[in-house]
């Protein structure tokens, strides 16, 4: 009878420490406001899916996920208010974001200065990669392929396909100038000319003079 009752209450014991764990708090940034605010509208979507999802199924061993957002504008600068906000204020476990190449780049050394883990869902300039990790910004996780890899795996296909030259037209950003520079390297390794390079702004309301350059 004692041994039953030992192991209840060890039970009890467990679940009532199961239900009073803490939420798992997760902060999302990304581009809220802006020309690039569809990105951010986006990633407000899929997390508030995903967390509802998780947590209708009992969450992360037994402790429920919990959604904060911050606003990056996809700029290096607003990126580091971003991560301070969801950091300080929100009081996250991790960040996943910036989903923009430059707003990555400004966050990488204030989670490492925080010591705030942060995924990173979509950033593809290669400096990202070449920063992070052991013997850098060990704070910083990449999930998506970045842009000289792709480079060159589509330059080959290209050039496997007859290409014999091209022409680049990318965003001025971190973004679009660390895609051309991988694809520039990547056209010349596969053998295919690169006439030219065009850079657009980003939310710019008329492309006509850039693509008659083109």
């Amino acid at each position: 009878m004692r041994l039953v009752l030992t192991v209840a209450t060890l039970l009890l014991m467990a679940v009532s420490a199961g239900a009073q764990a803490p939420p798992i708090r997760i902060g999302f940034a990304s581009a809220m406001s802006g020309p690039a605010a569809i990105t951010g509208e986006g990633v407000r979507w899929g997390a508030t899916l995903a967390v509802e999802e998780i947590n209708a199924k009992g969450g992360v061993m037994g402790r429920k996920l919990e959604a904060f957002f911050a606003d990056n504008k996809a700029q290096p600068g607003e990126a580091i208010s971003a991560v301070r906000k969801l950091a300080d204020v929100d009081q996250v476990d991790v960040i996943i974001g910036q989903t923009h190449s430059g707003a990555c780049l400004g966050a990488m050394p204030v989670v490492k200065e925080l010591g705030v883990p942060m995924v990173i869902e979509a950033c593809s300039h290669p400096q990202i990669r070449a920063l992070s990790g052991k013997g850098g910004n060990e704070w910083t996780f990449r999930v998506a392929l970045d842009d000289e890899i792709m480079a060159y795996t589509f330059a080959r296909y290209m050039a496997r396909q007859g290409v014999k030259s091209s022409s680049i037209l990318a965003m001025n950003n971190d973004f679009g100038r660390g895609a051309a520079n991988a694809y520039d390297a990547g056209f010349k390794k596969a053998g295919i000319k690169l006439l030219s390079t065009e850079f657009f702004d980003p939310g710019q309301p008329d492309y006509r003079p850039v693509l008659t350059r083109l």
